[in-house]
């Protein structure tokens, strides 16, 4: 037959282990606890003694602002002449023309135009038939990333897959 386990160690069951593992067992969890409570001890000690502060603390802090300014500063830099760039919609260029930067309107393809005021004729892109245009940058605006939060871990869900995942 099917003879059914019982757990071992349990507290307040009689079991029938011999008396020197039950021995054994006891040592060991006494030895556990004094060391448990040795290192509680250590551990109060340790927090007691962070408790006082650094003499170059605020030195360190100064120079982790230093650090960081230093790396960001680039990309400031960077995200200032991107954002110059954009708001750039026309150039002087040879002759005294202006270059001028165009989006269409229907598909968002970008052209330029030279010594012209608006672009004629239709959308560049064969599957586009769009005529009307609007000003455009003269590189493209970077879009603002989504905020974590808003993330999924799987992406958009669709219809066909939503009871894939249970």
């Amino acid at each position: 037959g099917a003879a059914k386990r019982r757990a071992v160690g349990r507290p307040g069951e009689d079991d029938a282990r011999p008396d020197f593992v039950k021995d054994r067992e006891r040592k060991k969890s006494a030895k556990q606890g004094k060391f448990l409570a040795s290192f509680s001890a250590a551990r109060k000690q340790a927090k007691e003694t962070n408790k006082v502060e650094s003499l170059y603390r605020r030195e360190a802090e100064d120079q982790d602002f230093t650090d960081a300014t230093r790396r960001l500063n680039p990309m400031m830099q960077r995200e200032e002449l991107e954002e110059q760039l954009a708001g750039t919609h026309k150039i002087k260029v040879k002759g005294g023309v202006y270059k001028r930067f165009w989006e269409c309107c229907a598909c968002g393809q970008r052209l330029t135009t030279v010594g012209v005021k608006y672009p004629t004729g239709r959308c560049p892109r064969p599957q586009c038939a769009g005529e009307t245009f609007r000003k455009a940058g003269m590189v493209r605006a970077t879009k603002a990333v989504a905020p974590r939060e808003e993330l999924m871990v799987r992406g958009k869900e669709h219809g066909k897959f939503l009871r894939s995942v249970r």
